[in-house]
């Protein structure tokens, strides 16, 4: 609780025990206005008394302000009152208006224009076709469709190294098996895709000079399962080669 004393000088005034002079009558002095006027004495009040508590620095009387002045800060006061009140009306307004829904223009729709895609053409790949004897000319490119055949080419290289090289497609086939989980298990029937066992190739290359044969490989059966294999010739020189296999497909290529 704030104990408050009354000023000896006037009445009206009232302040804090604490302090040892009326604020009041400082106020009086400095500015020549009082906020509290004692009906008995309204205009001649005594001046402050600056000697009663030595401890405070001297005040700085200051002359009182112009009415014209003090009309000035009432009104930037009230300005700045106002600018507030909208500020708050503002704060208070923004939630609702972003609660309403938006209306929006109706769009209009425009008609969607379907071009019709061009029809696709097929691409024509010219395949040389072997001469007498499957006579061919370098670089050399084709796929063979085997099914129990041999295909045979020759070709002539002067210059070396040659690389031959054989990539394979095999037939795949498709079994249904059934899988057993337990003994009450009815089974689950399930399709597993696999390389048929009788897709298999063999080429043979041979020195047309001499007859003899320079190099053998293949794909399945005695051969190993990579789908693309590479034989290289390090001579030139006149060369035959005889393909022979089924269920599969292989791509042909010589080089030099």
């Amino acid at each position: 609780m704030i104990k408050l004393r009354q000023c000896a000088v006037n009445p009206n005034h009232w302040y804090s025990l604490h302090s040892n002079n009326c604020p009041w009558c400082r106020i009086l002095a400095e500015q020549g206005s009082d906020y509290f006027p004692s009906q008995d004495n309204p205009v001649n009040l005594p001046a402050f008394n600056e000697t009663a508590r030595p401890d405070l620095p001297n005040p700085v009387s200051q002359p009182a302000l112009p009415q014209k002045q003090l009309g000035t800060y009432s009104i930037r006061f009230i300005a700045i009152l106002v600018i507030g009140i909208i500020v708050i009306a503002c704060i208070f307004a923004l939630p609702s208006a972003q609660s309403k829904p938006v209306v929006s223009d109706p769009v209009t729709p425009h008609p969607t224009t379907i071009i019709p895609a061009q029809e696709s053409r097929p691409v024509m790949t010219t395949v040389p076709t072997p001469g007498e004897n499957g006579e061919v000319s370098l670089p050399y490119r084709e796929t063979i469709p085997l099914n129990y055949g041999t295909a045979t080419r020759s070709f002539q290289s002067d210059t070396a190294p040659i690389q031959i090289s054989v990539n394979t497609e095999p037939k795949m086939v498709t079994d249904k098996k059934v899988f057993f989980t337990g003994t009450d298990d009815p089974g689950t029937e399930i399709e597993v895709t696999r390389v048929d066992e009788n897709a298999y190739w063999k080429i043979t290359v041979r020195n047309l000079a001499d007859g003899n044969v320079v190099t053998e490989d293949g794909y399945g059966k005695m051969y190993s399962s990579e789908p693309l294999k590479v034989i290289k010739i390090l001579k030139d020189g006149r060369y035959a080669i005889d393909i022979t296999g089924s269920k599969t497909i292989v791509s042909l290529a010589i080089t030099a």
